[in-house]
């Protein structure tokens, strides 16, 4: 009851000050926080072809001096398996969000068409390495490529020999589905291998497959691949992720092979990279 009547009282005297026109001023103070500073971070992805520090295509049909052994003239059933890496020398994170490969003719000219079939009857493994061990350097790098490149290639060659009379009775649709069965089969032998290769100074670096794309080269072609949530690795500042890139062209009808034979088409393959 008393602290009713206190409430009360309170009130009377609010109500009171009112009517003789007093006024309240509640006090006031403002502090100022000055040179705040905000930095933007950078994403900076340099990109390196094979195992040498030289910006340049992975693929290249003749031997240059600056480079690894070019490929030589393609023709059916032929792997070839070659490199990239890439050094991140920004200030942040960033992850592997897309890969495309887009060829590098006007869309609509007959260089862009030839580009196409051979996208159309050639398939390419995206391989993602990630170093389980040992100090990686060009000597591991070239031959864990060179490593990857024979095994695709034995592969390859043991699957037409294996299935090679009765893919001489398929049609061109059977052709290539029995090819994309071959990928599936090799996804999956490239996820479960460890590569063992040594350095310059003879030290064990180890590599295992984090990623593969494995499709037809065609699907790489604008809009791209959109990299799967759990697979879009990324790269802290100061690190590496190593990539490989196995095309092969299909061997397909004599027919269709014809249709890019003779031909030279050029493909960039991009990489997209996201902050993280």
């Amino acid at each position: 009851m008393k602290k009713k009547l206190m409430a009360l009282s309170v009130a009377s005297m609010v109500g009171i000050s009112g009517l003789v026109g007093g006024t309240y001023a509640f006090f006031n103070d403002t502090e100022a926080s000055a040179n705040n500073s905000f930095t933007a971070g950078t994403l900076n992805i340099e990109s390196f072809r094979d195992d040498i520090p030289i910006e340049g295509p992975m693929f290249y049909t003749n031997d240059s001096l600056d480079g690894a052994m070019g490929t030589g003239l393609w023709k059916p059933g032929d792997s070839h398996t070659r490199g990239i890496y890439f050094e991140n020398t920004g200030s942040i994170a960033g992850k592997l969000t897309k890969l495309s490969a887009n060829p590098e003719a006007p869309v609509g000219s007959a260089a862009f068409q030839d580009a196409m079939e051979f996208a159309d009857q050639s398939t390419v493994v995206i391989s993602m390495y990630e170093n389980r061990g040992g100090s990686v350097d060009a000597t591991a790098w070239s031959l864990v490529l060179k490593n990857t490149d024979e095994l695709m290639k034995n592969e390859y060659d043991s699957w037409l020999n294996r299935y090679r009379a009765e893919r001489n009775g398929m049609t061109l649709s059977e052709l290539k589905l029995d090819d994309m069965r071959f990928l599936a089969y090799v996804r999956e032998t490239l996820l479960e291998q460890v590569f063992v290769t040594k350095n310059a100074v003879g030290q064990n670096v180890y590599f295992d497959v984090k990623q593969v794309y494995a499709d037809s080269l065609k699907n790489l072609v604008n809009p791209g691949h959109d990299v799967a949530g759990e697979f879009q690795k990324s790269i802290e500042p100061f690190e590496t992720m190593y990539m490989g890139y196995t095309v092969t062209l299909q061997d397909l009808t004599p027919e269709k092979n014809n249709l890019v034979q003779g031909k030279e088409v050029k493909f960039g393959f991009a990489h997209e990279f996201k902050q993280k």
